[in-house]
């Protein structure tokens, strides 16, 4: 089953090992993401397998994503207006970088008292 499973995956034939009322255009890259995360979960060499806090961070990352264009495809002019933004206070400072291992965005507060 694990060999089927990743032949299907990287052969871009992911309807053969999902069900077909899951697999929709709208999740289809999300679901090809769990099952290439999955596939990495089950081999063999304990080595080659991610570790458990390293899966949690790349489906978290797939969330967050997913969530980030729900809230972007509602609100477009919103998005546009915060990309690049940087704000600054009087007691502090505010930053937000992009971690690219995780896929997940995070936020940075600074403030002095």
């Amino acid at each position: 089953m694990e060999l089927l499973s990743a032949s299907a995956i990287k052969e871009n034939r992911l309807h053969e090992i999902i069900d077909g009322k899951m697999l929709t255009e709208d999740n289809k890259m999300e679901i090809k993401e769990v099952a290439r995360i999955a596939v990495e979960c089950t081999r063999l060499m304990g080595e080659e397998r991610p570790k458990m806090k390293e899966v949690a961070a790349e489906l978290e990352g797939l969330r967050v994503t997913k969530d980030k264009h729900k809230w972007s495809d509602q609100y477009p002019e919103e998005t546009e207006q915060l990309v690049g933004v940087q704000i600054i206070s009087a007691q502090g400072g505010c930053t937000t970088d992009y971690d690219s291992i995780t896929n997940v965005a995070t936020l940075h507060i600074e403030a002095g008292r």
